[in-house]
């Protein structure tokens, strides 16, 4: 066998070690670096997705609460039919939102949206729809900001 500190000298064996430590400290900078600009980019495109869902389900409770208030007196039937297509939006960007949502967490936004739409609709409840709208969209707003930084 060749002994390399042989055929190397010293001072041959310490340029290719410096060279050999920079090249690594370059392929590790590099993963390094990717990574974490691959979670900036997640976190920035999970925030504006949680953004338009939240704004999207916002015009959806706006436009529901401008149609109840014009069309009293409409046929229940008329009424679910309406305001289900009005949500529709809300209901679309909520299966957008759930890519970026933990498993466990994923069918609750969807429920928690169905769920809005009918307390909105729901006049008996009185004042009481309104605090129980704010506490589903309270938790709503919860799940999204426990998934923003989710790696």
């Amino acid at each position: 066998m060749c002994d390399i500190t042989k055929v190397l000298g010293g001072s041959d064996m310490t340029i290719l070690s410096s060279s050999l430590s920079a090249f690594v400290g370059v392929l590790v900078g590099g993963v390094i670096q990717r990574k974490t600009a691959k979670q900036g980019w997640l976190f920035q495109k999970r925030s504006e997705t949680f953004e338009r869902f939240l704004s999207t389900l916002e015009k959806c409770c706006e436009q529901v609460a401008h149609y109840l208030r014009e069309k009293p007196g409409q046929e229940p039937w008329a009424i679910e039919q309406t305001t289900i297509d009005l949500y529709q939006p809300a209901f679309t960007q909520a299966r957008i939102a759930r890519l970026f949502i933990k498993k466990e967490s994923r069918e609750k936004v969807e429920k928690l949206v169905r769920e809005i739409r009918a307390l909105q609709v729901t006049r008996e409840l009185g004042d009481e729809r309104h605090r129980t709208i704010i506490e589903k969209a309270d938790e709503l707003q919860d799940i999204l900001e426990s998934n923003l930084d989710k790696n």
